[in-house]
């Protein structure tokens, strides 16, 4: 609860998997669905609906070891931050609500069956 709070005022949030470095894990999906701009190397994780994201667009992409945190973030506006928050919530709304991931789940496991 205390870090969905945080969430609320932060600029951007860095976002360092504990596993796999290029992967979007429960912190990454959290900040992204609070509409928080977050900054992390390019993930491979492909979402519900072959949905990926996309750097500029739905976070700020970095290197994958992290030297160039500084430098990612250097002319990141409160309006561009808002924007990529904005545009991360809105992909979050899009496939990970409840009934529309049950929907992507319905479609692929009759997409399965069907063949």
């Amino acid at each position: 609860m205390q870090f969905w709070k945080d969430s609320e005022t932060c600029l951007i949030s860095v976002c360092v998997p504990g596993w796999c470095n290029n992967m979007i894990d429960r912190g990454h999906m959290e900040t992204i669905g609070l509409g928080v701009c977050t900054v992390s190397p390019k993930p491979k994780t492909i979402l519900p609906y072959r949905t990926e994201l996309k750097p500029g667009v739905h976070y700020l992409h970095g290197k994958e070891d992290d030297s160039d945190l500084v430098e990612s973030s250097k002319n990141l506006t409160p309006a561009k931050s808002k924007e990529i928050g904005d545009n991360a919530r809105q992909l979050f709304d899009d496939v990970f609500v409840p009934k529309k991931y049950w929907n992507y789940i319905i479609e692929e496991t009759e997409n399965f069956y069907s063949k």
